[in-house]
């Protein structure tokens, strides 16, 4: 997917290089055991929450890593747990700060507290799960409105917090259609996890065997790379979680080529390990290296 990347503007050119910022820091922060790091890497989430809104629930999930880090490596410290709420608090303060004042400016411009950082996520939401939903989210079916919310969409009146409104209307009906269909919602998940995982019928440029072939040669080094077990067992668990989370994030709302990415980025760090062991393998072999080293 980096290929079309290069060729489109799209907040993923920004997003995907602060997500890897934010685990580079966090395994930083957890080797020095620094609250300085920590609280930096915490003001970098904070900023990705401004691009993806859905990373605000990464905030928790990255604390409980990192005070779970820092308790196995200081478990017979005295001052374990000083240590553990000191460094975790330093990575959740700056980022619940700077996702807060967004929240802060989004109660003043819409006249009323506001629980998102967006106005969207309940439309997105609908996207992906409602009766015409397919699981892509650039098909017409995927914005058919019925009748019946058509109606109550056009009732909103003209004010401050339209769009959160117009939002809420979108989010209640998913969940509405969630909470009816439970077995049709759970085959639609799935399929969007296949989609992410082969490619999207309704877009020609997942067709291509450029991508198809690269999509695959990279799969197969990262699950070779996952299976070295490359690091310590509580920084692999890190980039597992981010993993999870990325695909979660797809099956909850909608699936798109360019979602893949942040599951690419993480089987890159893999495949660089594989690679690396096929070259020590081949070295040992054959005596010599099969990759030229550069000359400057």
């Amino acid at each position: 997917m980096l290929i079309y990347q290069a060729t489109q503007s799209s907040t993923s050119d920004v997003y995907l290089p602060i997500d890897l910022l934010v685990l580079w820091m966090l395994v930083i922060a957890s080797r020095r055991q620094s609250p300085w790091l920590a609280a930096i890497a915490g003001v970098f989430i904070g900023i990705l929450c401004l691009f993806r809104a859905e990373a605000f629930l990464l905030i928790p999930l990255f604390t409980l890593w990192l005070g779970w880090r820092m308790w196995r490596s200081r478990r017979k410290s005295p001052q374990i747990v000083r240590d553990v709420g000191v460094i975790a608090l330093a990575f959740m303060f700056p980022a619940l700060l700077i996702s807060g004042a967004w929240l802060v400016r989004n109660a003043v411009v819409l006249g009323e507290p506001s629980i998102s950082i967006t106005t969207s996520g309940g439309f997105n939401f609908w996207i992906g799960n409602h009766s015409g939903a397919d699981g892509y989210g650039q098909t017409s079916s995927n914005t058919k409105v019925g009748a019946n919310l058509q109606r109550r969409l056009n009732s909103l009146p003209a004010s401050r917090n339209y769009e959160e409104a117009r939002d809420s209307l979108y989010l209640n009906a998913a969940l509405q259609y969630v909470h009816d269909h439970p077995w049709q919602t759970a085959l639609t998940d799935f399929k969007k996890l296949e989609m992410t995982a082969t490619f999207a019928p309704d877009d020609p440029r997942t067709h291509n065997v450029v991508y198809l072939a690269s999509w695959a040669v990279l799969a197969i080094l990262g699950i070779w790379g996952i299976f070295l077990r490359p690091g310590t067992r509580d920084e692999r668990a890190l980039l597992y979680i981010f993993a999870i989370y990325a695909l979660v994030v797809i099956m909850t709302f909608f699936a798109l080529p360019r979602y893949k990415l942040s599951v690419e980025i993480i089987l890159m760090l893999f495949a660089g390990c594989a690679m690396f062991a096929a070259e020590r393998h081949f070295v040992a072999r054959f005596g010599v290296t099969p990759i030229p080293k550069a000359r400057i």
